[in-house]
């Protein structure tokens, strides 16, 4: 009949193999799921090598299990179960690392995937801003500015022309001094009489 660390040794070591080979699977997930840059990359590949060293742990400690429990009725009682508490604890120990990798995958993941939205919002807005100034009009718009300015005060002035005269003012003025000068011109060419000769009266 096993132990009670007989049988904790062998549920830790099922779970470190389980789990071993959910982290495979999530890490491959995660490449595809986070964008290559250099950081992600650096990232990946030291989640890659802790994974490789929980592998290679895990081997271990199957195959020392495996070495114990062959010797099992040629060791001393006492020398097995201390060999099987040691296995334990280093079980248990590889465990807690495979949990904590675990954690730091899923971080690292959810870290990446914001500063990837947020560069994503970035680069949206700055293509938003590139349409906006290129569909923009040339110019400052001080020139449109100015040619308004200009065309009222055009149209102000020519209110102004015609409030104050309007069109018939300045032709009977004209009218006026035509027919005065013509009359004056009218005058001029009148004949005179020459006066009559005392000659003529005798």
């Amino acid at each position: 009949m096993a132990s009670f660390a007989e049988e904790q040794l062998r549920s830790v070591l099922a779970d470190l193999k389980t789990g071993v080979g959910d982290l495979t699977s999530k890490l491959n997930a995660t490449k595809l799921d986070v964008s290559q840059y250099a950081s992600n990359n650096a990232a990946l590949i030291n989640f890659e090598t802790r994974a490789i060293d929980l592998n290679r742990n895990t081997m271990e400690l199957e195959e020392s299990d495996t070495e114990i429990q062959g010797r099992k009725w040629r060791l001393h009682p006492e020398v097995y179960k201390r060999d099987v508490l040691r296995d334990l604890q280093k079980a248990r120990g590889v465990k807690a690392e495979l949990d904590q990798l675990f954690r730091h995958l899923d971080n690292f993941k959810t870290r990446a995937l914001y500063q990837e939205s947020i560069h994503r919002m970035g680069k949206s807005s700055l293509e938003m801003l590139n349409i906006a100034v290129a569909s923009a009009p040339e110019g400052n718009g001080t020139g449109d500015i100015d040619e308004r300015k200009k065309n009222n005060s055009e149209t102000d002035r020519a209110r102004r022309t015609s409030g104050a005269g309007g069109t018939n003012g300045p032709k009977e003025k004209k009218f006026k001094v035509e027919k005065t000068v013509h009359v004056k011109a009218h005058e001029r060419r009148r004949p005179q009489r020459k006066p009559k000769s005392n000659a003529s009266k005798n």
